[in-house]
């Protein structure tokens, strides 16, 4: 083994050899001699280490870059170094060698701003590649640099990019600065993206293209309409333009300057001009706005609120005591916001609501008084029943429900994808013998339903069919439409419906969503789980606990949730002359002993005019309370 000191002698005296061989060839040879051994900076450095008159590389110091080794081992092969990086260090005989530092260090390779291009960006062409080729290979020619006592070093000179928009970066670290917003609240730019952070959010991502997309100002959105005036596809293309590695800058601004309101900071972004003006669009965001883009439970929360009021499941004892079941017309022709309210409340919540002395004339489908308190809610919807319709008893019905027949409970419309929510029938005749209706929540009687029966229904699927009068339509809905175990979820979900209508099922029966057995046994008992649990439903349903009946009066007009509230009649049959003449009664000729009128509304309508009202409501309240305060 060869102790150190014999090691730094070896190494020293080759080091001398090489520079005495280097300035003999400077000064009295135009020409390398023959026999000369070459060196390459790598081995250099490998015999300085070993001479210890180098030491390890520090945090900062410069990289030799991938294009200098690849000149270097293309020169001379090397052996790999076996140890970290070298950097000279302080040598007090420096100065006694015709080589210098320069002559070990290689330019550091640019760093681009963008180092992994987007898939945006668009390639060089192979006539710019070339350029850029030539370029660099003229600035990495040798040169001779004159030193103190008549001796002369070869230099590397480090490139020049000419004519590069890139910006250039020499330190990682100034690459991508957060910007401060607040305590604990930074935006880092990012390749292609930002990073908002908070204490709620500890890494929200929003792309460039969905920074752009999210911009809300007025030449964005139309100040009357509030709509969009451009595309998710032209904020791509303004967020990533193609042929330039521009990059949108990323500023703190003060946002009550931009907005005129008390706001604390913000960001504004300023992207590459893609208009024919050349002008580059801004986009300001708040930090509200910024939390809004990554943070989705207040995203929910601020445009997703819970509902006004959770539903209130029910029997046939407790539907009777609530207070808003029945609402006198007088009271509702007033379009009063807060009666208007309590009325929608009563329906969300309960599912069903009876406006009472409701004129019966005029009876056309254009004037009827039908129309006009619906239309206090929201727009009808229209379907090939009209918008307004009529319910008679008719000889050769096309439909059970204009028959005297008993009419089993139902919901209507299930052979469409998209049932109506809610459902209205004012009673313009009722001069029979029976012809009772009833109803029953069917979300209580699936809540009290046992969980194996309950699960079973939630994955079967049961066909409704209409092949009548010119019209065929075909659907399939699942008994219950969420499949989620939790069975509360009726209560606060507002789209959660049940979908029951025995009197329109296709014949080819229910069926399960479940994987289906391979083993025929296996099938078979999987089918007959299915069918018991729908005769278990059935049953449930027809117990009288659940059923709330009553007899409508001419001018009653009950509205209901098609979704979730059963609804049915008894058969009936006209009343003998005694009778109606008992009763007080007169018949016109021509019209029907039984006459109900009925439109549906979509979901959308009556929560949409449910929440304006729940804000008309509190703003009315706030502005009393002010001016009681002010007397």
């Amino acid at each position: 083994m060869l102790t150190a000191s014999t090691r730094s002698r070896g190494a020293s005296s080759t080091i001398r050899y090489i520079l005495q061989t280097r300035s003999q060839s400077t000064s009295d040879a135009p020409s390398p001699a023959p026999t000369r051994p070459s060196y390459s900076k790598a081995n250099l450095a490998s015999f300085a280490a070993e001479g210890e008159l180098l030491t390890t590389a520090h945090k900062a110091s410069a990289r030799i870059s991938p294009a200098t080794s690849q000149a270097q081992s293309s020169s001379a092969p090397s052996k790999p170094l076996a140890f970290p990086r070298p950097v000279l260090k302080s040598n007090p005989y420096a100065n006694n060698y015709t080589i210098s530092e320069a002559d070990l260090d290689a330019f550091e390779e640019p760093l681009r701003l963008n180092p992994t291009p987007s898939p945006l960006e668009s390639q060089p062409s192979s006539s710019t590649a070339a350029t850029a080729s030539t370029n660099i290979a003229s600035d990495h020619e040798p040169a001779s640099i004159p030193r103190k006592g008549g001796r002369t070093v070869r230099a590397i000179r480090r490139p020049k990019l000419k004519s590069n928009p890139i910006q250039i970066l020499t330190d990682p670290e100034l690459v991508y600065q957060p910007l401060e917003l607040g305590y604990e609240e930074t935006v880092e730019s990012q390749d292609g993206y930002i990073i908002y952070k908070n204490p709620d959010v500890p890494s929200g991502v929003i792309t460039w293209g969905r920074l752009r997309d999210a911009c809300t100002c007025k030449l964005c959105r139309d100040p009357s309409t509030s709509q969009k005036t451009f595309t998710t596809g032209q904020a791509m293309r303004e967020a990533y333009p193609s042929g330039t590695d521009v990059k949108p800058l990323m500023e703190v601004v003060d946002m009550a300057r931009i907005n005129g309101k008390n706001s604390k900071k913000g960001l504004k972004i300023t992207w590459n001009p893609t208009t024919s003006s050349g002008e580059p669009h801004t986009t300001y965001l708040s930090r509200f706005k910024l939390k809004l883009l990554t943070d989705p439970q207040t995203y929910k929360e601020v445009f997703h609120p819970p509902l006004l009021f959770d539903r209130k499941l029910w029997n046939f004892e407790e539907i009777p005591k609530t207070d808003g079941l029945r609402v006198p017309f007088r009271e509702v022709e007033t379009k009063d916001p807060a009666i208007l309210l309590r009325m929608l409340e009563q329906l969300h919540q309960y599912g069903l609501i009876i406006v009472e002395n409701v004129p019966t004339s005029p009876m056309d489908d254009k004037d009827c008084y039908l129309r006009k308190v619906m239309g206090y809610i929201g727009e009808i919807r229209n379907t090939f029943y009209g918008e307004t319709w009529n319910v008679k008893s008719m000889k050769q019905s096309k439909n059970v429900a204009y028959t005297n027949l008993d009419l089993g409970l139902h919901m209507d419309l299930l052979y469409f994808s998209s049932p109506p929510r809610f459902q209205a029938l004012h009673c313009l005749r009722n001069r029979v013998n029976g012809g009772t209706s009833y109803f029953v929540d069917s979300f209580k009687v699936a809540q009290d339903l046992p969980d194996d029966v309950f699960r079973v229904l939630q994955h079967t699927r049961i066909p409704y069919v209409y092949d009548n009068d010119n019209h065929l339509l075909r659907y399939s809905h699942a008994v219950m439409s969420s499949s989620s175990p939790e069975k509360n979820r009726m209560v606060y979900d507002k789209h959660y419906a049940i979908n029951w209508s025995p009197p329109f099922r296709d014949m080819k029966g229910p069926d399960s969503s479940r994987p289906a057995p391979r083993s025929p046994d296996l099938k078979a008992k999987q089918e007959q789980q299915t069918l018991e649990a729908i005769a278990k439903f059935e049953s449930a349903l027809s117990d009288p606990q659940y059923k709330f009946e009553f007899l409508l009066k001419e001018g009653d007009l009950v509205i209901f949730d098609n979704r979730r509230i059963l609804h049915a009649r008894t058969s009936f049959s006209d009343k003998s002359p005694e009778e109606l003449k008992q009763a007080g009664m007169e018949l016109v000729e021509g019209e029907p002993t039984r006459w109900l009128k009925g439109c549906y509304l979509d979901g959308e309508v009556v929560w949409d005019k449910l929440a304006v009202l729940k804000k008309q409501v509190a703003e009315l309240e706030k502005k009393q309370d002010s001016n009681e305060a002010k007397r």
